[in-house]
């Protein structure tokens, strides 16, 4: 998962493209690839959430807080 904080960032993968701000948020599945660029003068700051497929399988099965 890519999380702006700050900038914009495009994304490129499989021939999309899409615009990332602050506040929005991009999931990238394991073994999927892409591209990102920095889309004005201010440096982009990304928030990156990463965790094995096993952790995120084993998360769905815990119940509802």
């Amino acid at each position: 998962m890519l999380i702006p904080l700050s900038g914009s960032v495009e994304l490129r993968r499989g021939g999309d493209q899409h615009i990332l701000l602050p506040g929005s948020a991009a999931h990238i599945a394991t073994g999927d690839r892409g591209t990102l660029a920095n889309l004005g003068p201010v440096p982009v700051s990304l928030m990156v959430v990463a965790s094995p497929p096993e952790f995120a399988a084993q998360m769905a099965t815990w119940p509802a807080a």
